[in-house]
Order: C-alpha cells, then structure tokens, then sequence
C-alpha cells in the first residue's frame, strides 16, 4: 500500500473514534492525503511532512502530529526508488550528476532522494527542538536546512529546508554572505554583534 493511502487510512481510522468535531478534521486531512499532497516526494511544499505536522497541530490533533513527527508516514524506500526513476528524479539526478546545465544555488528541483528521509528526520526535529508542537503562527525561530554533497562540481546541487518563507530566506543568505565577504576582504566586525557560523 501506498504511504499517501495508509496516511489517509489511518487518518479516517482515528475519525471513526473522535468526536463529530475532529472526526470532520481527521476526514480533511485524509482526503488531502489521499491526492499525495503530503507525499515526500510531492512538489506542493518544501516539506510535506512538515507540513502535515504542523496543520494537524494548529488544528489540535496532538497525537496523531506525534505519530507524523515518530516517522510513521514517512516515504517507503520502494517509494524513493520510484521517484529516482520517475522523469522528476531523472531530471534532478542528471543535475546531480553535471549532465546538463543547472543553476546551483538553492536548488531547482526536489530534495535529492539520498539525502531526503535524513532532511526530513533533522527538519522535523529542529523545528519541534526549537518551536514545540506550537501553530504557524506562534513559532518564534526559523531554520535553514541546506546539504550538499563534496564535488568537484563549480555548482553542486543545494539540498534545501526551512520552515522560514522564501523570500525570507533570501534577505537572511543576503546578510550572511555580506558578512562572509566582509570577513574574507579582512574588514572588521562589531565585537558586540553575535556571529554566526555556517
């Protein structure tokens, strides 16, 4: 069976013994799942299953965002094989691999398959570490995950995370890089600012 159909399975388990109220939140969730929408794989989020745990805790179902955080739903690894044969994973194995030109960077495609169950594991685990199993909303720090194998590559492919917005992300790499560079050219830094490390 599918992951996305034994997540939406047991998500309609649980609604058979909740009360009305839940039973309509569990049902929510189920027929999401069942679409893939928070497959590992899937390209709706940077991170599904982050994703999945963080809605299922706004909404106060508590127990079963612990389950998600456990691991219960991650990707098979028949499911990672797939993926890596689909033209998806072909495409962002040949970025991998410098057989066509890519960008570098942040990356332009999905979390590389050797380095996406381990990513997830960490991303979860910061996030929770950091924030507990608080709403959106309510998180006060944000991360960036970002991995990416040693090559010769000019351009290796950046394996990325966060639970921070895009955009935001941005401006905070924008900052940092202003620093490295300032620290490579030999200025001097403020010796009351904290400084950060990579």
């Amino acid at each position: 069976m599918k992951t996305s159909d034994r997540l939406a399975a047991e998500l309609r388990k649980v609604a058979g013994i909740a009360s009305y109220e839940n039973a309509q939140k569990y049902e929510g969730f189920a027929k999401r799942a069942a679409l893939g929408e928070f497959d590992d794989f899937g390209d709706k989020y940077d991170c599904p299953i982050t994703q999945l745990h963080t809605e299922l805790t706004e909404a106060g179902l508590s127990k079963f965002a612990k389950r998600v955080a456990d691991g219960e739903f991650d990707a098979t690894k028949e499911e990672s094989d797939e993926w890596a044969n689909s033209p998806d994973g072909q495409k962002t194995l040949a970025l991998v691999r410098g057989q066509v030109p890519h960008k570098g960077g942040l990356g332009d495609a999905p979390v590389e398959a050797q380095f996406v169950e381990q990513m997830k594991m960490i991303a979860t685990s910061i996030d929770l570490l950091f924030n507990g199993p608080v709403p959106k909303e309510e998180k006060k720090v944000g991360f960036i995950l970002m991995v990416a194998p040693f090559t010769d590559d000019d351009q290796p492919r950046m394996n990325y995370m966060s639970n921070v917005a895009r955009a935001d992300v941005v401006k905070l790499l924008t900052e940092q890089l202003k620093y490295f560079t300032a620290q490579d050219m030999g200025h001097e830094t403020n010796p009351n600012k904290p400084q950060g490390n990579a």
